[in-house]
């Protein structure tokens, strides 16, 4: 080998030792069903249990705001104005919301002329179904706790995938 050629193979290998690729990445892992509590203002990355601070919904699958308790918005891939699909359990489109006490009750289907993307004011006992923004799939989610209102409110969330 020349000596053009050595030093340019010790300098590949400097940099790709200095940049640390060694092919391993930290995966975050939860177990199901996950419990988390939301302010107002802050989105979840369903998949690793992860609470960002401030609404990104181009990087979270659920995101809650600021209002008469607390709202709940899916996550959005592109931008505001095209997110992720929601659906509030319950009978038909003009019933009150089904009440669970566990997550693994909660429906996960997505019945046509149904879907939304948010809920206005969530409630205790509320289940639903959202299609994830961050990786392919669907996770069902129980409302277990409510409180406070406005920028004050909070969320107690439980959710698993729906499958």
């Amino acid at each position: 080998m020349s000596n053009s050629a050595t030093r340019a193979t010790l300098c590949l290998f400097i940099l790709f030792t200095a940049c640390g690729t060694d092919g391993t990445e930290e995966v975050t892992t939860i177990s199901y069903p996950h419990e988390v509590t939301l302010s107002a203002e802050q989105a979840l990355v369903a998949p690793t249990g992860e609470v960002l601070d401030g609404p990104k919904f181009l990087l979270a699958d659920l995101v809650t705001y600021s209002s008469s308790t607390i709202k709940l918005s899916t996550g959005c891939p592109e931008e505001s104005t095209h997110c992720k699909p929601l659906y509030i359990c319950r009978q038909s489109q003009f019933s009150k919301p089904t009440h669970y006490t566990r997550v693994q009750d909660v429906c996960a289907e997505f019945p046509e002329g149904m879907t939304q993307q948010s809920i206005p004011n969530a409630e205790a006992g509320m289940g639903f179904a959202l299609e994830t923004n961050t990786e392919e799939g669907v996770m069902k989610f129980l409302v277990k706790a409510v409180q406070g209102s406005g920028g004050s409110a909070t969320v107690t969330l439980e959710y698993m995938p729906a499958d």
